[in-house]
């Protein structure tokens, strides 16, 4: 059999490369993770035809890095390219799991030569966390299945106990002195505790705590069972090491507990220590928007909003040293899309990281949304959105649905989102699954509407505000100007004006203006309105000989053309 490739960088012969056995590029682009069990000279890896593989090494002393491509092939039912980058591969040092582009939860033990069983085939698994002895998996019905080695309670089942089945964990929140079932949204697990992220941003510890790595002080006891931490912020994310924990919150604040002996925690807490805002030294820049740890490292990475790496912690190797990086430190590669410390894969770009939720299929999505019209067709439209995602991000549209008797078991369950467009439903469906948010000014106007009629907390309204400002030209200026005023956006219309007034369209932006004046329903909302007609009225007298003489000033009512004629003679600039 001839070798399929090399390890430590070198190139297979389809044209791929590793870094150290974790990460390979294929040529068609897509980047895919290997799993290694444990220390063992073992790989699986998703490749040809879309399908599993399992490497080993060459048994020649003479050529250690070699490996050799296994000749059967474990199907993954993935089916097309696209659903390669949906494949997630995480695991033990003794069980592989896969989780496929239909949700689907496999496993692949050491041992075997084939891929295992499917675990939970009732559920839906959305997010994988993995040490080398313990795994958390996160469902589309915001549940938690917990599965491994329980010395420590890390599985958070209430005991000590080792399970032989992935078990559902009893997550509960208090809330006015009544426990209530929570829903998760994200998992971590470090090298013997774990994390859980629920709903309203709420966190729950458990496992190993003897250096306050779940963030609180429990008499060096572990927690065997979900524990809140009091954050007293919104925590959107988090990540476990070998004994630290790290949390992000909504605002960008960094927050660390744990053992911070080898600057895994910054220059300012190099002991235990509980839950405490980390401080980021002068030289880091932009905003923190993705945190990373190994659960058998003391390293901890930070990513910026210009995808830079921030590295702390025992990585020196990293920059060519031997020592501990001590404050967090800019890792400049180039074309850098992972950092790998040793054989661990710490961490790779982020829309590769992580299972993205699919929209807009049948087969993944739990819930089906009608939404207006399609221009040109009669009837409405139906989109597929993921339970998941709605009861993640979409609070108002849960409550919605959840009023009208929906809930996750009901796969074919319906909802019409009225008053919007299909393309605004569209559009609102690919941003709550992918926060894709790429549509005409139009649209970005009825998803303005949208996000504040369903009282959005994801920042949907400003990011639309900020990308119809991009969008908003000479030609389209009256449309916009005219829908943000219908839907009282007063602040955005003046916005637009400043974008796209000019000569050709102020006649139309002053009529516009003339409508929402006489329209406004109280004396507030009509000073505001008459604000922002003065505004226009003031373009035109600025430019009076060209707006007057031009065929459209025909087309002013009445009124506006006589306010404008009226302020051009009091300024004596007219003549007779």
């Amino acid at each position: 059999m001839e070798p399929f490739g090399v390890l430590e960088g070198r190139t297979y012969d389809d044209g791929s490369s590793v870094q150290d056995s974790v990460l390979v590029h294929f040529r068609r682009g897509v980047r895919m993770v290997l799993h290694r069990f444990g220390t063992e000279e073992k790989f699986i890896l998703l490749g040809k035809g879309n399908q599993l593989y399992s490497l080993g090494l060459v048994p020649d002393a003479e050529t250690p890095q070699e490996i050799l491509l296994n000749d059967e092939a474990w199907k993954v039912e993935a089916g097309s390219s696209e659903d390669i980058g949906a494949v997630q591969i995480l695991g033990t040092k003794e069980e592989a799991l896969v989780v496929n582009h239909m949700l689907e939860l496999f496993s692949v033990k050491y041992a075997e030569s084939q891929l295992g069983r499917r675990l939970l085939p009732e559920h839906k698994v959305i997010q994988l966390a993995c040490s080398d002895i313990h795994f958390l998996a996160l469902t589309t019905h915001g549940a938690v299945f917990a599965y491994g080695q329980n010395n420590y309670g890390q599985l958070g089942l209430g005991n000590a106990d080792q399970v032989e089945e992935p078990t559902q964990l009893d997550l509960k929140m208090t809330v006015a002195q009544v426990s209530t079932p929570a829903f998760a949204t994200f998992v971590a697990c470090g090298q013997a505790h774990s994390v859980v992220i629920c709903q309203n941003e709420s966190v729950l510890c458990f496992g190993m705590n003897n250096t306050h790595q779940c963030g609180m002080n429990s008499n060096g006891q572990s927690l065997v069972t979900p524990t809140p931490l009091n954050a007293q912020k919104q925590i959107i994310k988090a990540c476990c090491g070998s004994a630290h924990s790290l949390f992000l919150s909504s605002d960008g604040t960094l927050l660390g507990a744990g053992n911070g002996a080898k600057g895994q925690l910054g220059p300012n807490y190099r002991s235990s220590h509980l839950l405490s805002t980390i401080q980021l030294p002068d030289t880091f820049t932009g905003k923190i928007i993705d945190i990373f740890a190994h659960s058998q490292l003391n390293v901890s990475v930070l990513m910026n909003d210009h995808g830079r790496y921030y590295v702390s912690g025992e990585a020196g190797e990293l920059i060519g040293s031997k020592q501990v990086i001590d404050d967090f430190f800019l890792l400049v590669l180039v074309k850098q899309h992972a950092v790998t410390v040793g054989s661990r894969l710490i961490c790779m770009q982020p829309e590769t990281q992580r299972y993205q939720a699919r929209y807009n299929v049948p087969a993944c999505c739990d819930v089906q949304v009608v939404g207006g019209a399609v221009v040109g067709e009669e009837q409405p439209k139906i989109l597929h959105f993921g339970w998941d995602t709605i009861r993640a991000r979409a609070p108002f549209l849960t409550n919605s649905i959840k009023s009208k008797g929906g809930s996750a078991a009901r796969a074919d369950h319906q909802v019409r989102i009225e008053n919007y467009s299909w393309n605004a439903v569209d559009a609102y469906g690919k941003y709550l699954h992918q926060d894709n948010l790429d549509a005409e000014p139009e649209v970005l106007l009825e998803l303005l509407q949208l996000a504040s009629e369903y009282k959005d907390e994801t920042g949907l309204q400003s990011l639309c505000a900020s990308v119809l400002r991009r969008k908003v030209t000479n030609d389209n200026l009256c449309t916009c100007f005219k829908k943000c005023m219908k839907f009282k956006f007063f602040g955005l219309a003046a916005d637009v004006l400043k974008q796209g007034l000019n000569l050709t369209n102020a006649c139309e932006a002053l009529n516009i203006a003339g409508d929402a004046v006489r329209k406004a329903v109280d004396d507030s909302e009509k000073t505001m309105v008459e604000h922002i007609r003065d505004t226009v009225m003031a373009f035109a007298i600025l430019h009076a000989k060209v707006v007057v003489e031009d065929a459209k000033f025909a087309d002013l009512q009445p009124e506006i053309a006589k306010q404008l004629l009226q302020k051009l003679a009091s300024m004596n600039l007219l003549k007779t």
